[in-house]
């Protein structure tokens, strides 16, 4: 049985080869990440480019936006 693993700031190109071979060997991923890096246009564009990303694993992984610097986590 795989394990459950965070990815804190697993959001990019890094983290999403990451979080597939992580899957691909049977772990839970969960990916939080704030995406503050992204200019505004980046916004309107979020959910296109991560459904892009994670291609193929989306169902598989769960990401959550934030900041973990935030006092305010839900």
């Amino acid at each position: 049985m795989g394990k459950k693993i965070l990815l804190i700031g697993g959001g990019g190109f890094i983290g999403a080869q990451l979080a597939r071979n992580l899957i691909k060997g049977g772990h839970q991923v969960f990916i939080y990440d704030g995406f503050v890096n992204f200019s505004d246009p980046f916004e309107s564009r979020y959910d296109q480019i991560l459904h892009q990303r994670f291609e193929g694993i989306s169902d598989l992984v769960q990401i959550q936006r934030g900041d973990i610097r935030s006092s305010t986590h839900v």
